[in-house]
């Protein structure tokens, strides 16, 4: 399936991105009881999350520190996958999720 296909090349990424290292994974590592979506816990998922949204990749925040991050086969592809991880790592590297407008607490990420 390629939902599947496209979490386990997200997660391939980010577990070997020594920038992504504070994101730790809550979701089943095996793909067969997760769905189409993986979850992270990282003390600054809120933000993270808006941020990323900001740049134009949907993701989802789940208090108290989860990023969730759903696949949808429909429309996304590989490429949209590694887009979004050198986003996520920009994001990281940079700080900019610490800035001020990402910190307030929006009713819907």
């Amino acid at each position: 399936e390629k939902a599947v296909v496209l979490s386990e090349y997200f997660l391939e990424l980010v577990l070997k991105e020594s920038d992504l290292g504070e994101f730790q994974l809550v979701s089943p590592i095996d793909p067969s009881k997760r769905g189409a979506q993986l979850s992270f816990s990282h003390p600054s998922a809120y933000a993270i999350s808006r941020a990323w949204i900001e740049e134009g990749v949907i993701a989802d925040f789940r208090a108290p520190n989860i990023l969730r991050v759903g696949f949808s086969p429909m429309i996304l592809s590989i490429k949209d996958i590694d887009l979004a991880v050198k986003k996520l790592i920009v994001i990281t590297q940079s700080g900019s999720f610490l800035e001020e407008k990402f910190q307030e607490k929006q009713n819907v990420t």
